[in-house]
């Protein structure tokens, strides 16, 4: 149950920080929208540690590994730039759309563009797909 203690404080802290920095409106251009969603996203995805953690104590150690400079190697600069080339035509398509306000973008792709984006979000599931069997983290409760 601290899960959901922790996730509640969590989320009730970013909705001050932002209520209080007057970000709580619609932004004006399209790259202060793509920057909002981008630490959103982030920040996100740092809650949902919250719920992979079996402790505080592992939360703090998760916490931080990630603020903690990475040892660079040519393995890890292999997999950023494999990571970036798989993510490239998303970005694009993510631009595009926050530049024409407009969900439909793919939608309206000729077909050759729809076939070449379908091939790499495929490839990136192919390659970053899960190795291992994981229990639905929903068993866990």
């Amino acid at each position: 149950a601290w899960h959901f203690v922790l996730w509640g404080a969590y989320h009730g802290g970013l909705l001050m920080v932002v209520r209080l920095l007057g970000l709580d409106g619609e932004p004006k251009s399209w790259a202060r929208r793509a920057v909002r969603m981008f630490v959103m996203l982030h920040l996100t995805m740092f809650g949902w540690l919250l719920f992979r953690m079996d402790s505080v104590d592992q939360l703090v150690w998760a916490t931080q590994s990630i603020l903690r400079t990475p040892v660079w190697n040519e393995e890890l600069k292999d997999s950023f730039l494999l990571l970036g080339v798989l993510c490239f035509p998303v970005l694009l398509m993510q631009l595009e759309q926050l530049r024409t306000d407009s969900m439909e973008v793919l939608a309206r792709a000729n077909p050759l563009l729809k076939f070449v984006f379908a091939v790499f979000v495929f490839a990136a599931l192919m390659t970053y797909r899960v190795q291992t069997r994981i229990e639905f983290i929903y068993f866990q409760f």
